[in-house]
């Protein structure tokens, strides 16, 4: 006799349980069994523990660890993280030993206010010396007394700061004009190129229209750059390129173009001597919009990079040849009249220099353009070349020798400026990957960006001075920290945070997963039913 009615019903229930258990058992075929069932369970989430550690790889950024520390002792050294030492001798100065001691005074003062990250001993034979003895990576520059004869101490200054490119300024002797230098220093020339350890300079004769007659088949450069050093006519082109051989290795090219229009029409203006003549004039505003780069096309076979990674830059040197329709043409200036002729530099890019031929007889037959003739386009063009690529020699009164000698200390002065420029923004690009990585978690670090990083501080560690490979050891510094920050597999992981993995894998196990946590609930209330029962049948029994 069942005692209560909830009784009967849990011995009823444990009655048809215990007999549906028993046909499970006798059927292996069979899924119903409650072992079974939790085998089942427990394989499904032994699968997904599994696959978990595999997933978190796949899904999580390669954060590879930077030596921040080697970073941070480069940036101790702020704005100057190498220096060197110049030694100054003043030839054939005056008996005064209060000069060295002035001079090396306002070079050094004149050096730290600017970040120049140099110094300066100022000595001159039996007459007096300073600062400490010099070692081997020191840098001696004889400095000639046409100078500073004239200008004492100022003309010393200006002189040596023509090695930084530097313009000329005014001031009263013994005295320097600090603010005008520092505008000068400061601010990097516009109009200089970029750098970049290979250079190629091209070398374009274009012609207006050909078609028209006294067309020009060709010009005798293209044979004659070949060997620079052959030809008079070309010797200051070849001693310029020599003395920036340290600097730059220059790639030299040359082509032809028959037909190179204006982008407008020049204007047709009488003489106003020769009422009979007649010349084609460009305005000032005009030559801003001379080079026509849709129709000439000059880098069409080349076309200049101009990213940071980049270790190439083009120069584009142009000789225009006006048609006869727009012979001779000219460049009428507001301020100093009409440029008979004309040459102008276009910033960062080339030069352009127009060239009239003096002798233009209709119906004669084209010839080349000989050296003899190009000696006065090429004198401009190499002065049109030192100012793209940062070289400043102050046209001085000074010999032959001299004027070599000057041309070489410029050329050292620009190495300099280009190594501390090349070693600054090598260090400021591993700062800035450093900072980046540490306030974006997102930000991934993989094997290629960690060479190219630990790549960049091992050329940093070989900047010095007194090495002749300084330059070149910066410059593989700034490219690997460029690599480095513009690598794309930086970038791309900034796209995919954990907020984005939230959302792509919830949809795909959701669903599978919520099954298994059903049937686990199931199964604990079947275990919490089976164990209640078998409680009740026991204290029955009793």
């Amino acid at each position: 006799m069942c005692v209560s009615r909830n009784l009967c019903d849990i011995r009823r229930r444990a009655m048809h349980a215990s007999k549906h258990n028993s046909r499970a058992l006798s059927d292996p075929a069979s899924f119903q069994h409650s072992s079974l069932h939790l085998r089942v369970l427990a394989s499904f989430f032994c699968v997904i523990l599994a696959a978990v550690p595999a997933w978190w790889a796949l899904t999580t950024i390669t954060r590879l660890s930077l030596p921040s520390e080697e970073v941070r002792a480069w940036e101790v050294r702020g704005t100057c993280p190498i220096r060197a030492t110049w030694a100054v001798i003043l030839d054939d100065a005056q008996p005064d030993l209060s000069l060295c001691e002035r001079a090396q005074t306002q070079l050094q003062t004149h050096t730290d206010q600017h970040d120049l990250c140099l110094d300066w001993h100022v000595s001159a034979p039996n007459v007096c010396a300073a600062g400490e003895p010099l070692d081997h990576a020191t840098r001696t520059f004889p400095v000639p007394l046409s100078a500073y004869e004239s200008q004492g101490i100022t003309g010393i200054v200006e002189y040596l700061s023509s090695l930084f490119g530097a313009s000329s300024y005014q001031a009263a002797a013994d005295t320097i004009d600090t603010s005008s230098i520092a505008s000068a220093l400061q601010h990097d020339d516009p109009r200089v190129v970029q750098y970049a350890p290979h250079i190629r300079i091209v070398f374009s004769l274009l012609q207006e229209d050909a078609s028209l007659g006294n067309g020009l088949d060709g010009w005798d450069l293209t044979q004659a750059l070949q060997d620079i050093n052959a030809h008079k006519a070309l010797a200051p082109l070849a001693q310029t390129l020599k003395a920036l051989e340290r600097i730059y290795n220059v790639q030299l090219e040359s082509q032809v173009q028959w037909y190179a229009p204006l982008e407008s029409a020049p204007q047709r203006v009488h003489h106003p001597e020769r009422m009979n003549e007649t010349y084609y004039a460009v305005s000032m505003q005009d030559v801003s919009v001379f080079v026509n780069s849709v129709h000439w096309a000059l880098d069409s076979y080349g076309t200049a990079d101009l990213s940071p990674a980049t270790e190439i830059r083009t120069l584009q040197m142009v000789l225009f040849v006006p048609s006869v329709k727009h012979s001779p043409l000219y460049i009428e200036d507001p301020d100093v009249g009409t440029v008979a002729e004309p040459a102008w530099l276009v910033p960062q890019w080339g030069g352009v220099v127009v060239w009239n031929p003096t002798e233009r007889v209709e119906g004669r037959s084209s010839t080349l353009l000989s050296l003899e003739t190009l000696q006065e386009p090429m004198s401009r063009f190499t002065d049109q070349i030192r100012t793209l690529l940062g070289l400043n020699v102050e046209s001085l009164s000074m010999t032959e020798p001299e004027q070599q000698r000057a041309l070489s200390q410029a050329a050292e002065g620009l190495e300099w400026r280009r190594t501390l420029e090349m070693t600054r923004s090598a260090v400021e690009t591993l700062s800035s990957i450093v900072r980046l990585v540490n306030k974006m978690p997102s930000l991934g670090v993989n094997a290629k960006v960690r060479d190219e990083f630990l790549a960049s501080l091992h050329e940093l560690a070989f900047c010095d001075s007194s090495r002749l490979d300084t330059l070149a050891r910066a410059t593989s510094a700034h490219t690997h920290a460029s690599r480095a920050f513009y690598d794309p597999s930086m970038l791309a992981t900034l796209y995919f945070p954990n907020e984005h993995k939230i959302a792509v894998y919830t949809p795909l196990f959701g669903p599978m997963v919520l099954p298994l946590i059903l049937a686990v609930i199931r199964e604990r209330k079947v275990r919490k039913l089976q164990r209640t029962v078998k409680h009740h049948s026991s204290s029955s029994t009793k």
